[in-house]
């Protein structure tokens, strides 16, 4: 393979300080994902400093805002300029933008955002679509947040969520070859055959990915009798994500073709499940999303999201932060684990479970052909089961102890219930924190009224989407229509079920050092066969996007000289090539240049754990860092992408109040600079109790 010229440019590779190799797992990785603190909250500074250490997230994605309002309401325009505004800001001023896909925000983060303003010129509005959204609502749908537009009450405004078959072909094609969309009809109806295949490879490649598109114009190729292009269109609908075997065979129009091998090929090609759901795609924020629930190529026939879910919720009726390190913690140890269990599905006569009853059987439908079992118990809990894999349910209160039920780790629990969101509310209605002080990975719950309407909640397809290997946060936006009120509260990238496009390496220093700027990378991936192997690589440097390729085994990187000396990161992330599209991250540090380059980071002798690293309590709070850098430079303490304070001079002292950055794994990295340039030391992690 030739040499990627393209890279020429960059470095790195993540190890910690002892030359360790970390592994990030997620649907999008933890290079994918910002994760927002408010500064002024020590809980909200402890629940992200073991988050990140957790999930190895790269310290420039670490965005610590302040003067963050402390109340769990508050208007649209305070959240606007207080929060998303700055937040986006700094994102696009740290160069995130072209590859983040999903935003955390920590605990002590308002969580009811009234909107009202932006409703003010609708002419009729429903009583029961209330103005009051979640800020990870509002946060997914950015887009219409930042427009101040009414369009956040809208029920389908989340065009990700995976969509019936019905809905899907009705809202295709997309407006952008509506006008190529009729002539090529028309030349059909006039056996101008030629001409209407012209126009459905423009049709076509303009819409690469859209399933419905495809599905159609075979459609409309079988009514003019054309076998070759019939199948054609189908053989790319199916491979654009297609998989109702059911609905292809009782479709009349395919009648005729029922015989031929090719169309029997294509049949068994497709997956045996119900026609309600559409198989979910893994998440792309750089990309539209049509309301045919498939990603286009345009902005006229879509909209952009981000993926959003508040890590922890302390206040009020929340959980405390141990239970939030708890869950965390089980959480992350639970990716690619394959667990046993059973799915289950609460059945009563409250109104908040008879109202998704309809929806179990395409649920269990799809559980089983995942190899999943799966039951509905008329109970408002799941009583005496040890295995739970995931719980929907609907009770207005419930106490999981009482259900002597165990949930697996990583697992989803959701409970529709009016105001199960709002930590601040009083009354007898259980919150969503319940689940998560019991070791699930996720829950969520309404921040005001929701009604019930069922497309504010999650459907039973998420645990079917979860089972297939979504990202947590995946799952839950692939199967809630009308976000806006949902408060979506733990692990966004927990990923048990995944089958990840695992590689291993060679050809990375072991030591970290690169003297002489160059490697030539050996990959291997685990698995050479099936969706699990890896079909695309992206590589980042710092937390910048350097480039996106096909997958090779071979690479080699030529970093340039004008990168400076010094310690650097370098990701590499894979993704394989089921619709899920998996993904699988692994990073290092490596030193450039020659040793008197280096940014040197100590610290002072303290209590000592074996286990932990350097520790400090609560009654030596205060910590001395002794800095070396680059001749004639100046030092810069950082707590991930947060200064601490500044030298004047090459090298010196800090002294640090440890306790004002919260409990836990403290990242603490120096830079040396210039007006020119900087050069920063390896990270150092010190556990602040």
């Amino acid at each position: 393979m030739k040499s990627m010229r393209w890279l020429s440019w960059m470095i790195a590779f993540v190890v910690f300080h002892l030359g360790l190799e970390i592994e990030a797992h997620a649907g999008a990785t933890a290079s994918q994902w910002v994760v927002v603190v408010n500064g002024d909250s020590l809980n909200s500074r402890t629940v992200a400093n073991y988050y990140c250490e957790l999930r190895n997230i790269p310290s420039r994605n670490v965005i610590v805002l302040k003067e963050i309002p402390p109340r769990e309401s508050i208007e649209v325009e305070e959240f606007r300029t207080k929060i998303l505004l700055p937040l986006f800001a700094e994102i696009d001023k740290r160069g995130l933008s072209p590859h983040l896909q999903g935003i955390a925000y920590s605990a002590d983060f308002p969580t009811a955002i009234d909107f009202a303003l932006d409703t003010l010129e609708l002419k009729e509005r429903s009583p029961y679509l209330l103005p009051v959204g979640s800020i990870n609502g509002l946060t997914y749908l950015y887009a219409i947040t930042r427009a101040k537009s009414p369009s956040l009450l809208s029920m389908e405004s989340n065009c990700y969520a995976s969509r019936d078959l019905k809905t899907m072909l009705e809202k295709s094609p997309p407006p952008s070859v509506q006008e190529d969309w009729k002539n090529f009809e028309q030349k059909l109806k006039e056996s101008q055959f030629d001409e209407a295949k012209r126009l459905n490879e423009s049709i076509v490649k303009k819409c690469p990915l859209h399933p419905g598109v495809s599905y159609l114009a075979a459609r409309l190729w079988a009514k003019a009798g054309k076998k070759v292009e019939t199948l054609d269109m189908l053989e790319l609908s199916i491979s654009q994500g297609w998989c109702h075997r059911d609905y292809l065979l009782n479709d009349p129009d395919f009648a005729p073709f029922h015989q031929e091998s090719r169309f029997q090929f294509l049949r068994e090609s497709c997956d045996e499940i119900s026609e309600e759901h559409s198989r979910g795609r893994g998440f792309d924020a750089r990309t539209f999303w049509s309301p045919a629930g498939v990603p286009v190529a345009s902005e006229q026939d879509g909209v952009r999201y981000l993926l959003s879910v508040v890590l922890a919720a302390t206040r009020g009726d929340g959980n405390r932060v141990e239970e939030v390190i708890k869950y965390l913690k089980s959480s992350a140890a639970a990716d690619f684990t394959q667990p046993e269990g059973k799915f289950y599905f609460t059945k009563t006569e409250d109104v908040r479970t008879t109202t998704r009853v309809p929806f179990f059987k395409g649920a269990q439908e799809r559980l089983k052909q995942l190899g999943y079992e799966s039951e509905v118990v008329e109970d408002r809990m799941p009583m005496f089961q040890k295995g739970c894999l995931g719980v929907t349910m609907g009770a207005a209160s419930f106490q999981w102890r009482a259900s002597a039920s165990t949930l697996v780790p990583g697992a989803i629990a959701e409970n529709l219930t009016s105001l199960g969101g709002s930590m601040s509310t009083q009354g007898d209605q259980t919150k969503l924190t319940e689940f998560l002080k019991y070791g699930a990975a996720g829950s969520s719950g309404a921040v005001v009224e929701p009604y019930t309407i069922p497309a504010k909640f999650p459907l039973p397809m998420i645990h079917a989407h979860y089972a297939d290997g979504a990202t947590l946060a995946e799952a839950f936006y692939l199967s809630v229509h009308g976000p806006y009120q949902l408060l979506i509260v733990g692990d966004p990238l927990c990923q048990p079920f995944a089958e990840p496009p695992k590689v291993q390496s060679k050809g990375l220093p072991e030591d970290g050092v690169m003297a002489d700027r160059k490697v030539r990378l050996r990959l291997t991936p685990e698995s050479t066969v099936g969706e699990s192997m890896p079909s695309r690589m992206e590589i980042l440097m710092d937390g910048r996007l350097l480039g996106t390729q096909p997958f090779s085994t071979r690479l080699d990187l030529n970093i340039a000289g004008d990168i400076s000396d010094g310690a650097h990161e370098l990701r590499f992330l894979f993704t394989d090539s089921s619709p899920m599209q998996r993904k699988w991250e692994f990073a290092k540090m490596i030193q450039i240049g020659p040793p008197q380059s280096k940014v040197e980071i100590a610290i002072e002798p303290a209590k000592k754990d074996s286990d932990k690293g350097p520790v400090i309590g609560e009654t030596n709070a205060k910590l001395g860092i002794r800095v070396r850098g680059k001749k004639g430079t100046r030092i810069r303490l950082m707590h991930h992408y947060e200064s601490l304070g500044e030298l004047e001079s090459d090298q010196g002292r800090f002294e640090i109040d440890l306790s004002a950055l919260g409990k836990g794994p403290v990242r603490l990295h120096a830079v040396s600079f210039t007006e020119t340039s900087e050069t920063q030391s390896l990270p150092i992690v010190v556990q602040s109790e």
